[in-house]
């Protein structure tokens, strides 16, 4: 997980990147509907320091740090991503500091 963010952002988890919490799971298939094919997705809320330090791979053409409100504009109105990012945003609201601290310190690997 951790180096999959960092793949993702380009940046490690814990210097600029904080794992906040999960958002929830997905169930998908890489290619065809069988069972090996089958993977269960975590999508976590994630923060980050300092916005410029957000690196490119050769997974993506472009990166962009938008708020919640204009993904939304960006998105098609029925885009799967709108509702992890509604999620995520009521989850971050009515988190408790202290617990948000919690969670940044203790990580979720074990």
């Amino acid at each position: 997980m951790l180096r999959e963010i960092h793949e993702e952002l380009g940046t490690p988890v814990g210097a600029q990147a904080h794992i906040d919490f999960i958002i929830g799971t997905m169930h998908l298939y890489r290619g065809e509907a069988m069972p090996e094919n089958e993977m269960v997705g975590v999508q976590f809320c994630c923060s980050i320091e300092n916005p410029e330090a957000i690196g490119t791979s050769w997974e993506h053409a472009e990166h962009r740090w938008v708020t919640a409100e204009e993904a939304q504009a960006l998105l098609p109105a029925d885009h799967w991503l709108l509702k992890v990012i509604q999620r995520a945003e009521a989850m971050r609201a009515r988190m408790p500091r202290e617990l948000l601290k919690y969670l940044r310190a203790e990580g979720f690997e074990s």
